[in-house]
């Protein structure tokens, strides 16, 4: 008998559709299956978090995500990610996705930044426009949130905490100010997108990775590749051949659902391209189990006894 093949299935963006009810009726036939006949375990964690996870061999329960180790190993750094933090009433709303930075934008963010550096011993640079690190001489005693865990959310209960706090939130607020007034704001503001006013400090810690859990990954959320990099593992952007896959534990990231097109349809294609099959498979004994996680929300577990239960 051959090696037991394991898949698990992440389904980013589901959960706002599957959390409503009245919903239930909408969803894909293969979908309502899993719902009615798997096990059924809550899990309120993200994306990022998930897959850092998978991957570490300890659990990773902190505010923070290692992933300044993880962009640079061996280096000591931080992750200084440009956002716009929009005031909304008494509360600061972080955006850091699809800011359409440009290299030339990137290039005058960063040199308005670095000269309030100098004291902190800190050098500003940009992996891509997305992502920006900060290089440091030591590493300042403060607790840190993971980008992720707050995007299009309240950030105020999560400022920086620890011993070089206010060394570091006059830092933080400087910085705001400098970028304020940058004519190079106002410029993005009047095309329409947001202004980069600030920058999000955060990825500190160590990162140790567990290569033996997982035999592949397929996805193109950059986050898995990078993990299936460290762990020295096959990864493939395509999904292509998810049906194909056979022997061991396999890890496939699934596009995230646009909520804002028409999702129904969207549904449907992962039903035809992948529920569907993958639950034939599974019927037929060609998977062993079946996992499909939905972030912010739960997973489901399968294994090929509950694909023939009558309920």
């Amino acid at each position: 008998m051959g090696e037991a093949t394991e898949l698990t299935l992440i389904l980013p963006n589901l959960a706002p559709i599957i959390q409503q009810k009245l919903n239930n009726e909408l969803l894909t036939s293969t979908l309502r299956k899993v719902i009615n006949k798997a096990a059924f375990q809550t899990i309120d964690s993200g994306l990022d978090r998930r897959l850092f996870n998978h991957f570490s061999r300890e659990l990773i329960d902190s505010k923070d995500l290692p992933m300044a180790a993880l962009r640079h190993p061996e280096q000591m750094t931080l992750c200084a990610d440009p956002c716009y933090l929009h005031t909304d009433r008494d509360q600061l709303i972080l955006f850091a996705d699809q800011l359409a930075i440009t290299p030339q934008e990137t290039e005058i963010f960063i040199n308005t930044i670095q000269p309030l550096l100098t004291e902190f011993g800190a050098i500003l640079t940009a992996d891509n426009e997305e992502h920006w690190t900060m290089s440091l001489s030591s590493m300042p005693d403060l607790t840190f949130t993971a980008l992720s865990d707050l995007k299009n959310k309240p950030i105020n209960d999560n400022l920086l905490t620890g011993a070089d706090q206010q060394d570091w939130l006059r830092l933080w607020n400087e910085i705001q100010m400098i970028l304020f007034d940058l004519p190079i704001n106002q410029q993005r503001i009047s095309a329409g997108k947001f202004p980069i006013n600030s920058l999000w400090l955060w990825g500190k810690g160590q990162f140790s990775v567990n290569a033996a859990h997982w035999h592949s990954t397929m996805g193109s959320y950059r986050l898995l590749a990078q993990l299936a990099d460290v762990a020295n593992i096959s990864h493939s952007d395509s999904i292509s051949n998810v049906t194909e896959l056979s022997g061991g534990r396999h890890l496939i990231v699934y596009e995230a659902l646009n909520l804002d097109n028409d999702w129904q349809q969207q549904l449907q294609q992962i039903e035809q391209r992948l529920l569907q099959p993958l639950w034939q498979n599974l019927k037929k004994y060609k998977l062993s189990s079946l996992t499909i996680e939905i972030p912010h929300y739960g997973q489901y577990h399968l294994k090929p006894f509950d694909c023939w239960k009558f309920w």
